[in-house]
């Protein structure tokens, strides 16, 4: 269709609709947990900072591949109802049945793995801020791993309720990014670029986004004009972050002092 030949296919899903998956993809690699979960189990600066040049140069390739096969099933059969079915669909219909299972199985494997990185990323919240934050003490080095398989059943078993509650991948991921990841990244961001950010404008940074992103997803005119809430739900919070930063008072604790009790803590829970 002449729509999808367009620059980028704007004039078929719109400016704002394209910013705003752009944005959305973004931040979900900004804040992706995985991600920080390399920061901690780092040997050291060097080697974390190789894995983030080896991650990016990987997701700049592979971000071509995606959109190729999407156009390429478009192209053969546009009565496609479901883009989700477009990488299976060219594996069937253009390799032998071998060489197709073989990929689609190379596929899985892949979600798998990064699905698996995730869920370890949200067990150690669970275990490491979550349970402190709930019983006040860090747990014992024994219950440590009970409580990590009922954290990875309980983490899995949501994701999986959720994700057999939609039809549309796409449109649960982006939307799943706007309220769960905006405020993060909104904080991830302004704790490392400004010294003055606190506990309380973080906090709002969440609670805000995760307001804002419910809002619109329940408004249907909001949401078809938006496409995804992740830059009004952005922008809010980063507003909001800020204005309730300056009128509370500074936090008394410097990063040097914030990291030694992070460390006094993980060997608590360690050696205990």
């Amino acid at each position: 269709p002449v729509l999808n030949r367009s620059f980028l296919s704007l004039d078929k899903i719109g400016a704002v609709h394209g910013l705003s998956l752009f944005f959305a993809v973004l931040i979900g690699v900004l804040v992706a947990p995985s991600f920080r979960q390399r920061i901690y189990s780092g040997r050291h600066v060097k080697s974390i900072r190789q894995s983030f040049y080896l991650s990016g140069g990987l997701y700049l390739v592979f971000a071509s591949v995606p959109a190729i096969i999407g156009m390429a099933a478009y192209a053969l059969n546009p009565a496609l109802e479901n883009s989700a079915f477009s990488f299976p669909y060219m594996a069937f219909e253009l390799l032998p049945f071998g060489l197709a299972a073989l990929v689609i199985i190379a596929g899985l494997s892949a979600t798998i793995s990064s699905a698996s990185s995730d869920a370890i990323a949200a067990v150690s919240v669970l275990i490491r801020d979550i349970y402190s934050l709930v019983f006040k003490r860090m747990p014992h080095a024994k219950d440590v791993v009970i409580l990590s398989r009922i954290g990875l059943v309980m983490t899995i078993g949501i994701a999986l309720l959720l994700a057999l509650l939609t039809n549309d991948v796409i449109g649960y991921i982006t939307n799943m990014i706007a309220t769960l990841m905006s405020g993060l990244c909104v904080c991830v961001l302004f704790g490392h670029f400004w010294p003055r950010f606190n506990w309380q404008g973080a906090i709002t940074a969440l609670v805000v986004s995760l307001s804002v992103s419910l809002a619109i997803i329940v408004t249907p005119n909001w949401l078809a004009y938006w496409g995804n809430p992740i830059m009004p739900a952005t922008l809010a919070s980063s507003l909001c972050a800020a204005i309730v930063t300056l009128v509370t008072p500074m936090q008394k604790h410097t990063s040097a002092q914030a990291l030694a009790i992070l460390q006094a803590e993980r060997e608590e829970m360690q050696h205990d």
